[in-house]
């Protein structure tokens, strides 16, 4: 038994639209307000050893008025993010690919 085209085209007209109210629903936020990823601190330290916080919002201005090199602010110097333990609150390195460490190498808290 052939199914025609007709229920064909209406059962792909539903999918879309399930599939982009989904998405919609994915994508959006009840509150537009959110600011939660724009006001997480981010932590780095510069080439001469500076640590310093910022905002995820100033971090994205900093680096895009400096061809997207992320600079201190008390030296200029290139700066790289840092990881923040909770525990003695050094700036260290991320370990593999962003990943936060296990174990913090300074205090060698362990960090789950």
């Amino acid at each position: 038994m052939e199914i025609p085209n007709g229920v064909k085209v209406g059962v792909a007209v539903v999918a879309l639209a399930g599939a982009g109210f989904f998405l919609w629903k994915h994508f959006s936020t009840a509150d537009g307000d959110d600011t939660t990823f724009t006001t997480t601190p981010r932590y780095f330290s510069c080439t001469s050893n500076h640590d310093f916080t910022t905002t995820a919002a100033e971090m994205r201005q900093i680096s895009t008025a400096n061809a997207g090199i992320m600079i201190c602010p008390e030296c200029k110097a290139p700066a790289v993010e840092k990881f923040k333990c909770p525990k003695c609150s050094k700036f260290v390195d991320f370990v593999g690919h962003g990943q936060d460490p296990t174990v913090c190498p300074s205090c060698k808290a362990k960090l789950d």
